[in-house]
C-alpha cells in the first residue's frame, strides 16, 4: 500500500511537538531547537559578489528551502531561511532488494533506486543559498535563524526564532590568477588550436568541461580544473587547457578566461578574466628560398632541403648542384629547369636537396645562389650573383652548447622577466614572426607582431626560462630569416 504524504513547514512541526509550551501572546513563545550550521566558501574573495551555501540545514528526505534571506551589519552577518519537507503520517513504503535481500527506504520524493550497500537511499539535499553583496577583508561572525512560514501570515504566529551561530567567515582578498595564449596570431579562415594558460595550474591540474564562446570580437574560453594527486618536476610552467577553434574572421580579438566555480554545477558564479588578445590575418605565403627542416643534430650526415612556394614540383627539376659549409654559413647554388609537361597535381612548394656531411653544433646561416642558364652552359655569360641569406640551419647537440661566437655577431636579446627585447633588423615594416627554440631545435613558443626594420620590439616568451642558451627565429615581413640567441643566465 503507497504511503500517505503530507507537506510540513518543519518549524510548524517544532511548535507542534513543544504544543506545551504555547502560550498566549503575553506569556511566552516557542525557541526554536539549536542545529549546527557551517558555511561555505571559506574563505570568501573580498570586494566581490559571490553565493554563500548553509550547510546544516538539511532535516530529511524532499526537505526544499525558501524565504532565504541575508543582512550585513559591520562584521555581523544573519542569515534566515524557512525550510519545508515532505513528513509520513504512515510508515514509508518499503520494498526488498532483490541485490542485498535487505529491506530499503524509497524516498518518494525523488523515487530513486535504493543503495544495495545500504538500507536507506541517498537523496541529494538542497541547501539555502544567499547572493552576498561585496565585502571588505575581515573576519565576519555568521548567525543563522529558522523561521517559520506562519510568521509571514497576516496574523504571524507566536515563535520566538533564535539565531545560531554558524562560525565565522573569512573574508580575503583572492589571489589573482594571470593567463596568457598560445598562438597569439592565426589565419583567418581556417581551424586552429588555442591554448589557455597560467602559471598557478600545475601538471597535476586536470581541465574539463572546455568551451569557447565567440561573441563580436570577443572569445570566452570556459573550463573547469581539479587538482590531483600527481607530483610534479620543480619546474616553473605554465598549463592550461587546449581549445579546437572554428574559423574565424580577420580581426583582433579579445580572449576572457572563464573558471566554473569548484562547486560546479551548483549556482555560484565562476571568475571571469581577461587572458590576452588574437590577432587572426589573412595567410601570407612565405617568400624567396627557406629549408624544410630547420634543425639537425650535430655529427651526423643529414639532407638539407630548400623549398620555395613559387616553384612546384610539376616539371621542375635541378641541375648544377653544389653546397659548401663552413663556420661562416652554407652556401647552396643551383640552376633551375622547367621542362612543358601535363601534371594531374601541381606539389607546392618545391626544391632541390642536398647530400650534407656532419656539422657541428652552432647556428648556420643559408644563402642560395640561384643560377642563371648562361652561367652554367654555351654561350657563357660573365654575370655573377650575390648569394641570398635565406634561413639559418640550427645544428644542436646539448644545451650545454656556448654559441660565443654567434652572441658576438647577433644582435642583443634582454630578458625582462618572462619578456625580451631586442632591435630588429634593418628593412621593411610590416608582421614580424618569431619561434623560440631549444638549441635541440623543440620550439617552446610563437608569436607575431607588427614592427618597423630598425625598431625596437618587446615579446612575450611564454613564461620564464630556465638557466641555458635558446635561440629566436625571427621572420622578417619580406621572409627574410634572423637568429638571435637568447641566453637566460640568472
Amino acid at each position: 500500500m503507497s504511503s500517505r504524504i503530507h507537506s510540513f513547514n518543519l518549524a510548524a512541526l517544532s511548535l507542534l511537538a513543544g504544543l506545551a509550551l504555547v502560550l498566549p501572546a503575553q506569556s511566552r513563545a516557542v525557541v526554536a531547537p539549536v542545529q549546527q550550521y557551517s558555511v561555505s566558501p571559506n574563505p570568501a574573495p573580498a570586494d566581490k559578489a559571490f553565493t554563500l551555501y548553509l550547510s546544516g540545514a538539511g532535516t530529511g528526505c524532499g526537505t526544499t528551502f525558501t524565504r532565504e534571506s541575508v543582512t550585513v551589519v559591520g562584521k555581523r552577518i544573519d542569515l534566515s531561511y524557512v525550510a519545508n519537507s515532505v513528513v509520513y503520517t504512515t510508515p514509508p513504503e518499503v520494498q526488498d532488494s532483490a541485490s542485498t535481500g535487505k529491506a530499503d527506504i524509497v524516498c518518494p520524493v525523488y523515487d530513486q533506486p535504493a543503495n544495495p550497500n545500504i538500507m536507506m537511499p541517498m537523496p541529494i539535499f538542497s541547501q539555502p543559498t544567499y547572493n552576498m553583496p561585496a565585502l571588505k577583508a575581515g573576519a565576519y561572525e555568521v548567525w543563522v535563524t529558522q523561521m517559520s512560514e506562519c510568521m509571514y501570515a497576516a496574523k504571524p504566529c507566536l515563535i520566538a526564532p533564535q539565531a545560531v551561530s554558524a562560525g565565522t567567515l573569512t573574508v580575503q582578498p583572492a589571489g589573482a590568477i594571470t593567463y596568457s595564449i598560445t598562438p597569439t596570431t592565426a589565419n583567418a579562415g581556417k581551424d586552429f588550436e588555442l591554448s589557455l594558460l597560467s602559471y598557478q595550474f600545475t601538471c597535476g591540474t586536470v581541465f574539463s568541461n572546455l568551451a569557447t564562446d565567440v561573441v563580436g570580437n570577443v572569445i570566452t574560453l570556459s573550463f573547469l580544473d581539479r587538482e590531483t594527486a600527481s607530483i610534479c618536476p620543480a619546474i616553473y610552467k605554465a598549463y592550461g587547457p587546449t581549445y579546437k577553434m572554428t574559423a574565424l574572421k580577420a580581426g583582433t580579438y579579445k580572449v576572457m578566461a572563464y573558471r566554473l566555480p569548484a562547486c560546479y554545477p551548483c549556482k555560484m558564479l565562476g571568475e571571469t578574466v581577461e587572458a590576452g588578445t588574437l590577432t587572426v590575418g589573412p595567410a601570407v605565403a612565405r617568400v624567396g628560398w627557406f629549408l624544410k627542416e630547420g634543425e639537425t643534430l650535430a655529427g651526423k650526415p643529414f639532407t638539407m632541403n630548400l623549398l620555395n612556394n613559387a616553384l612546384g614540383n610539376c616539371g621542375t627539376s635541378f641541375s648544377h648542384k653544389s653546397v659548401t659549409a663552413d663556420a661562416a654559413g652554407i652556401y647552396a647554388s643551383f640552376l633551375v629547369e622547367h621542362q612543358q609537361v601535363e601534371c594531374l597535381v601541381d606539389l607546392h612548394p618545391y626544391g632541390p636537396s642536398f647530400e650534407m656531411a656532419a656539422l657541428k653544433a652552432g647556428a648556420y646561416p643559408v644563402y642560395v645562389t640561384e643560377l642563371l642558364a648562361c652561367q652554367v652552359t654555351a654561350p657563357y655569360c660573365a654575370v655573377k650573383i650575390a648569394p641570398a641569406l635565406s634561413d639559418t640551419l640550427i645544428v644542436s647537440q646539448t644545451l650545454s652548447v656556448m654559441l660565443s661566437e654567434l652572441r658576438a655577431h647577433s644582435p642583443k636579446v634582454d630578458m625582462i622577466g618572462s619578456r625580451a627585447a631586442f632591435i630588429l633588423p634593418q628593412g621593411i615594416g610590416g608582421i614580424w614572426k618569431t619561434e623560440l627554440l631549444t638549441l635541440s631545435g623543440r620550439r617552446l613558443s610563437a608569436s607575431s607582431f607588427a614592427g618597423e626594420g630598425g625598431g625596437r620590439a618587446e615579446i612575450e616568451l611564454g613564461g620564464a626560462l630556465e638557466k641555458g642558451v635558446y635561440l629566436l627565429r625571427l621572420q622578417a615581413p619580406d621572409g627574410e630569416t634572423h637568429m638571435l640567441p637568447v641566453v637566460r643566465k640568472d
